[in-house]
């Protein structure tokens, strides 16, 4: 298949009306609050806290080739009345830098401390962590060194989901 230049130039256009609707409008509060995560390896992590501050806490982590948005149901759904949420892009995601070097993403470490990263920035006490996708993956490597490293307390409870996030009402009865 051939591409013209009439091709290229819908492809730019629908690309930057995406990214258009993705942002807040001018004037338009935030529905969250914006939280910068710094790595022990250097990385800077964009993540964002939703819902009630006092509720019990939730730590929603994304899928491969996805962002926090993938959680907007979930944030945007009576379940923000009830619980502390926190989202964020994990490395090479999103927000978030993108390193270059592929030992940035083979390294185990560097992945429980990104998420034990968020969790401290975040003051997170007990999160549920709840994954989908290559989330299982990333809380799989993180779990158990966590559970070691804090309290058995630390971590409430990992719901994980495939291939599709879980249903707000799911998530509502397992995080009781």
């Amino acid at each position: 298949m051939k591409t013209t230049v009439r091709d290229v130039k819908m492809a730019i256009a629908a690309t930057a009306l995406l990214a258009a609707m993705a942002q807040p409008s001018f004037g338009e509060d935030l529905k969250y609050k914006p939280i910068i995560v710094k790595t022990p390896d250097g990385l800077t992590i964009s993540a964002q806290e939703w819902g009630n501050p006092a509720g019990p806490e939730i730590l929603f982590i994304h899928g491969f080739s996805q962002s926090h948005l993938s959680w907007m149901r979930q944030v945007n759904s009576d379940l923000a009345k009830e619980f502390r949420i926190v989202t964020y892009d994990l490395r090479g995601h999103g927000n978030s830098d993108k390193p270059l070097d592929p030992a940035s993403y083979k390294n185990s470490k560097a992945w429980g401390d990104e998420v034990q990263a968020v969790i401290d920035a975040a003051g997170l006490k007990h999160p549920v962590l709840v994954g989908w996708s290559y989330a299982g993956r990333v809380n799989r490597i993180i779990f158990r060194p966590m559970a070691r490293a804090r309290s058995p307390a630390s971590t409430s409870s990992m719901l994980q989901s495939r291939p599709i996030p879980p249903s707000p009402a799911t998530i509502s009865r397992t995080c009781r």
